[in-house]
């Protein structure tokens, strides 16, 4: 009598947790708002690590903002510090999503005098993104090309309106919380 009725309570949970999996499914919602990131390559030039906020959590539309951090050694002979912001859209196929961004790169190019140069790139994306609405773990290929035009401003003055496009991809791998 025991086993039947442990059987039954296993098989009720069972069929209750499926039904709960197929509605957020079915919703397409994030569960989890934020996220935390490891990106090779993309818009912190080699590598970088991000925090991602979700603002609008619709069933197949969601809007996120993205701040993130890369670092290099001056041995490295990188530009030293990248700060890529960026807004984010992905429209949602289940646990697959198509990902549009804009933005902004904000980098010092420290010089050898000690005088530190601000700049801004601007920054697009457009990528694949895997993520299901339940799940920690995201995954995402994007191409991400930067846009130099902080010297075409400041040489205006001198004639020069050149703008350089660099062609540039990155992977990410995610955490959500």
């Amino acid at each position: 009598m025991r086993v039947t009725f442990f059987v039954a309570v296993m098989f009720m949970f069972s069929i209750s947790y499926g039904q709960q999996s197929e509605l957020i499914e079915e919703n397409g919602r994030f569960n989890f708002v934020n996220s935390v990131e490891f990106e090779l390559f993309g818009h912190g030039s080699f590598y970088s690590f991000s925090y991602e906020r979700l603002f609008v959590n619709q069933s197949k539309t969601k809007t996120l903002g993205q701040i993130g951090i890369a670092y290099y050694p001056e041995s490295t002979g990188v530009i030293p510090l990248w700060i890529p912001i960026s807004l984010n859209q992905l429209i949602s196929f289940n646990s697959n999503h198509l990902e549009f961004g804009i933005g902004q790169i904000i980098i010092n190019d420290e010089l050898p005098e000690g005088n530190n140069e601000y700049k801004l790139f601007g920054s697009f994306k457009v990528g694949y993104r895997y993520q299901n609405p339940d799940g920690r773990i995201l995954l995402k290929v994007a191409f991400t090309p930067i846009i130099d035009y902080w010297d075409k401003l400041n040489n205006k003055i001198l004639g020069d309106n050149t703008v350089e496009f660099i062609p540039w991809g990155g992977i990410s791998f995610g955490y959500n919380f």
